[in-house]
């Protein structure tokens, strides 16, 4: 795919530069999600992260997603949210974290 965004850029160097730029933003950036799902793992292997999307700025990047809680977990929201975005912010120090906690109350099963 990068080979063939390249290729039709051909000529047009703003444009190439451009393009790879993207394609390097977009590889950070799953790999920072695969990261961070690894962090919400350490908290609790029932965690999971989605839309994550970063919005960068002059000072700081802001690091938006949505964390799943179980319905069941030990931490309420507002402490979950914080130990999460903790660690994301030690990991990535030019980061905020900006997090919605959903809660998975479909998984949980009633006895």
């Amino acid at each position: 795919m990068v080979e063939w965004i390249v290729r039709r850029a051909q000529g047009d160097r703003a444009r190439v530069g451009t393009l790879a730029g993207v394609v390097c933003m977009l590889a950070n950036v799953a790999s920072m999600r695969l990261r961070i799902h690894a962090m919400a793992q350490q908290i609790d292997s029932r965690l999971s992260i989605h839309d994550l999307r970063c919005v960068p700025g002059p000072t700081h990047t802001n690091v938006i997603f949505d964390c799943v809680r179980p319905s069941d977990l030990g931490m309420g929201a507002d402490e979950l949210k914080h130990a999460l975005a903790q660690r994301v912010e030690s990991e990535f120090p030019k980061s905020i974290a900006k997090i919605t906690i959903d809660d998975d109350y479909v998984g949980h099963t009633h006895e």
